[in-house]
């Protein structure tokens, strides 16, 4: 453009500046910023932080615990329960060639698959007893409990949305009470991951250290669904079919998880129903829920063929007998599993925002995930009423998805005092009776978990890891493979943890014949169990 071009250009914009009753050259506009683009951006940004800050206080305290693991002699034996060392005695049996075995006479398929097939790893690579006990448990910890606080800060960090609900008039303010919202909630963090109770729970040698990680993916899938991205939207056929491995994964992990792929089954299928029956949505859920249907029913059908039975034998010798009563009550715990499922999916779908209710992120994220909720109710039914036997590590998805609902909870609390406190007071003084409440209360489990958890060998002996050959004799009431059981806190020595006169199951590991028939297995007749007298010391 040449000169001449450009100073007509000019007096063109002078004169309709001058018509519009100004002079000069027309004003360029300076660019006028949006509170709320720039909001999203912090809050972006503090939701960046504030994963990486509960991520690093994962990682802390993983370390600590496989400090733990690795310096404590005894930790192998106050980590686990008696029934990781039947995994143990199986998986050393599997991986030297005897079969799945526990006693190297009667197969057995009480077990979860995924779990022993990890589990048989060390001892294909010849490690044997303590060591491999050890190393089993320092998995669990690195790759198990690593993780699954992990999964918890993302999803933490996601649904709180970076402290979005913490503003201040000056953008210094609100940062600074950001940052002391995120510091309250990492200091929450760290007490319940240092809890002996909460690794136990995880990190026990059993399934569950595998089991919860991938449970707690599939929680993370359904936070990040909304109402318009549900889980067949949309995402492509390599999404789904990843989804559809992690349930399989979840059942091998551990069988009752068919409880979660039904719930799970139900939300999807009202999604499909209430979103249009198309297509599309229909090969989305094929793709969802066949590959755990291909995986439930060869599993099934394997089970059948190798061991006689298609469920496992330690779920059949430990169900109640059905009767009324029982039915009855497993009948209410179906109702309040329904209950909760209806109600979070109509809350989900119903498109208003809970913006303003008083625990605004846990209510979104149990209305997103209304369908494990219903999971958690059925877990507790079936194995309180249909099951007569309950351990601790049943109820290990109960105990996760509390733990998400507890972390949401204290950031609703931490964000509702922010809010709606004082604009003159700072936000440690707004924070500082949320922070001593739960400080006061998780220290306090803390130290009465401490004193559990280091007093444990006290009242159960130290078993020794390691399968039980039934074909060597007892001598002086102990056998050479260690303790195999305790009943009522005394420890049961011999070839099965059974007292003499009862099947020899050793919890479901054996065949179901022992128990049908109600009959010893010849190693208990030739070898019976006794008691170790109290206060007698192992040597």
């Amino acid at each position: 453009m040449s000169q001449q071009d450009q100073q007509d250009q000019q007096v063109g914009r002078d004169r309709r500046g001058r018509h519009r009753g100004q002079t000069g050259p027309m004003p360029i506009p300076a660019p006028t910023a949006n509170p709320a683009t720039d909001d999203d951006v912090d809050s972006g940004a503090e939701s960046t932080r504030l994963f990486r800050v509960l991520a690093i206080v994962a990682a802390g305290t993983t370390v600590a615990w496989v400090a733990v693991l690795l310096l404590w002699g005894d930790a192998p034996a106050a980590f686990t329960f008696d029934d990781a060392y039947y995994y143990f005695g199986i998986a050393q049996n599997l991986a030297t060639g005897h079969g799945s075995t526990f006693d190297g006479i009667n197969p057995t398929n009480g077990y979860h698959p995924l779990w022993l097939l990890v589990a048989a790893v060390p001892y294909a690579l010849g490690a044997n007893g303590a060591g491999a006990a050890r190393g089993l448990l320092g998995l669990q910890l690195a790759a198990g409990w690593g993780a699954t606080p992990v999964i918890l800060g993302r999803i933490a960090a996601t649904t709180l949305g970076g402290w979005s609900g913490v503003r201040r008039p000056d953008p210094a303010a609100t940062a600074a009470a950001r940052r002391a919202a995120t510091a309250t909630l990492a200091v929450v963090f760290a007490l319940v991951a240092v809890n002996p109770f909460m690794v136990k729970v995880f990190v026990n040698g059993l399934e569950t250290g595998l089991s919860v990680t991938l449970l707690a993916f599939l929680l993370l899938i359904g936070a990040g669904t909304r109402a318009d991205r549900g889980w067949l939207a949309p995402r492509g056929h390599g999404w789904r079919l990843g989804v559809g491995a992690l349930l399989a994964l979840t059942f091998l992990a551990r069988t009752d998880s068919v409880l979660l792929i039904g719930t799970l089954g139900l939300w999807c299928l009202a999604e499909w129903w209430r979103g249009g029956r198309s297509r599309d949505r229909t090969v989305g859920l094929v793709e969802l829920f066949g590959p755990p249907a291909v995986v439930i029913g060869a599993y099934l059908v394997a089970n059948q063929v190798w061991f006689g039975t298609a469920s496992q034998v330690s779920g059949l010798v430990k169900r109640a007998e059905l009767t009324p009563t029982v039915l009855a009550t497993f009948t209410l715990f179906l109702a309040g599993a329904a209950f909760i499922g209806v109600r979070a999916f109509r809350s989900a779908h119903r498109g208003r925002s809970r913006r303003g209710a008083r625990f605004e992120h846990a209510g979104a994220f149990a209305a997103r995930t209304g369908w494990f909720g219903a999971f958690c109710v059925l877990v507790l039914g079936y194995y309180t009423v249909l099951q007569t036997q309950i351990w601790l590590w049943y109820f290990a998805p109960v105990v996760l998805y509390a733990l998400a609902l507890f972390l949401l909870a204290i950031g609703d609390m931490v964000e509702i005092a922010l809010r709606d406190g004082k604009a003159d007071r700072s936000p440690e003084r707004l924070l500082a009776p949320v922070q001593v409440l739960f400080v006061v209360l998780l220290g306090a489990a803390l130290v009465v978990q401490g004193q559990v958890f280091r007093t444990a060998l006290a009242a159960t002996g130290r078993p020794r890891p390691g399968p039980v050959d039934p074909r060597q004799p007892a001598r002086h009431g102990r056998h050479p493979g260690g303790v195999v059981g305790r009943r009522r806190g005394r420890l049961l020595r011999g070839p099965a943890g059974r007292e003499p006169g009862r099947p020899g199951e050793l919890a479901g590991v054996l065949r179901r014949d022992a128990q049908r028939h109600r009959r010893c297995v010849p190693a208990l007749r030739a070898h019976p169990l006794r008691r170790q007298p109290r206060g007698r010391r192992r040597r």
